[in-house]
C-alpha cells in the first residue's frame, strides 16, 4: 500500500496531467475544483468545492497544510474542465 506521501505525489501528478490536457483544447476555458462532502473533508477543502478558475491560472493541488487543508487522508480535491453550454 502506498504512502500518504506516495498518495500525494500520485494525486499531484495526475492534477498537473488533467490542466495540461485541458490547456490543449481551445474551447476549454475554465477549470472547477471539485470535493467531496462526507466526513473525511475539511472545511477548507468543501469551502473550495464549485470554484472555477480560468485554465491558465488554476491553483495546485492536492492542497496541503500550508494551503490550509486539514483533510485526515489528504486533500480530497481534485479538478475538473468546465464544458461551455454552447457545443
Amino acid at each position: 500500500m502506498p504512502s500518504l506521501g506516495e498518495l500525494y505525489q500520485m494525486r499531484r501528478e495526475a492534477h498537473l496531467r488533467d490542466v495540461e490536457q485541458a490547456q490543449e483544447i481551445d474551447f476549454v476555458k475554465e477549470m472547477e475544483i471539485v470535493s467531496t462532502e462526507g466526513p473525511n473533508t475539511c472545511d477548507f477543502c468543501a469551502a473550495q468545492n464549485s470554484r472555477r478558475y480560468p485554465k491558465s491560472s488554476v491553483p495546485e493541488l492536492p492542497h496541503s497544510e500550508a494551503d490550509g487543508c486539514r483533510c485526515e487522508i489528504g486533500c480530497l480535491c481534485t479538478v475538473v474542465a468546465v464544458m461551455p453550454t454552447d457545443l
